[in-house]
């Protein structure tokens, strides 16, 4: 039997901050932001990600992250009542990177899914590089830039229309411990989304600060250079969070199951969908 992850239960804090000028006993119910300290039951490893735990908490009380937050809630019911059903990509992708990269969060199931109670991000995947099959953040560098895959090039995973671009969150550098830039001001940091034929968008996440070469409105191809990998909005560590939506409202937007294609395996394997811990690389 599963453990309870008594953590969801730091959400009635939100009320509380939502609801304080209702009636200002409400402020009692950020007692339970306490719960945000418990640790990940399905991880044993609590002394090294109070760091973690101690900046998650804090989060809670940056406007910007509490704002984005109850938009996501939001938009979880919308697509709960309106668009739940599981959807494939109705085009084909590339991957959004040269080299061989490693695949450590996502996947098409419940086990491998980056976050399967998230609609919004159930599909989507974190890439990062390995280095003699040690992943990268495991090694609790402090220096940003010995990250494998800080500051490497992001392409573009088809041709498409660039319909947003945020370019002006700064890198977190206090990398090594497992804690989040709670002051940040956006929680996906720079990020570019394109559209693509279908109806469908493409999201890359956490980009390097000021390192985005492409506007609103510019038309991209397929491999085309976009930004370079970096660490801002609320990540741990150097990575690139990617994923194909509904539309380009990333708190709105559905992720859909990601068909690729020319892509290959560590054993050359050519594959039509990603799961946790490959190790994929374009044609």
């Amino acid at each position: 039997m599963n453990k309870i992850d008594y953590r969801i239960i730091s959400w009635l804090g939100v009320l509380g901050v939502i609801l304080r000028k209702q009636n200002p006993w409400f402020l009692l119910l950020c007692i339970f932001f306490i719960f945000g300290f418990f640790p990940n039951p399905k991880n044993k490893d609590k002394e090294n990600l109070k760091e973690f735990y101690k900046t998650d908490l804090l989060s809670n009380f940056n406007p910007y992250i509490l704002r984005q937050i109850i938009l996501q809630i939001i938009g979880e019911i919308y697509l709960r009542i309106f668009d739940n059903k599981i959807e494939v990509s109705q085009n084909t992708y590339g991957l959004p990177f040269n080299g061989s990269w490693t695949a450590v969060n996502g996947g098409n199931t419940k086990e491998t899914s980056h976050s399967w109670e998230l609609l919004t991000q159930r599909f989507a995947y974190d890439f990062v590089i390995l280095d003699k099959n040690k992943l990268s953040f495991n090694e609790q560098t402090e220096n940003i830039n010995s990250y494998y895959c800080y500051n490497k090039e992001i392409v573009s995973v088809q041709k498409g229309v660039v319909v947003k671009v945020v370019d002006n969150i700064d890198d977190y550098e206090k990398v090594g411990n497992y804690s989040l830039d709670w002051k940040t001001k956006n929680i996906i940091g720079n990020h570019i989304i394109i559209k693509h034929s279908n109806g469908e968008y493409s999201l890359y996440a956490h980009l390097k600060n000021q390192s985005i070469k492409v506007k609103k409105g510019d038309n991209v191809e397929k491999g085309e250079l976009l930004a370079y990998c970096g660490n801002s909005g609320r990540s741990t560590e150097p990575h690139l969070h990617f994923q194909i939506m509904k539309n380009p409202n990333f708190f709105f937007a559905k992720s859909l199951k990601i068909k690729f294609g020319n892509i290959y395996d560590s054993n050359e394997n050519e594959i039509e969908f990603v799961e946790k811990n490959n190790i994929v690389k374009n044609k």
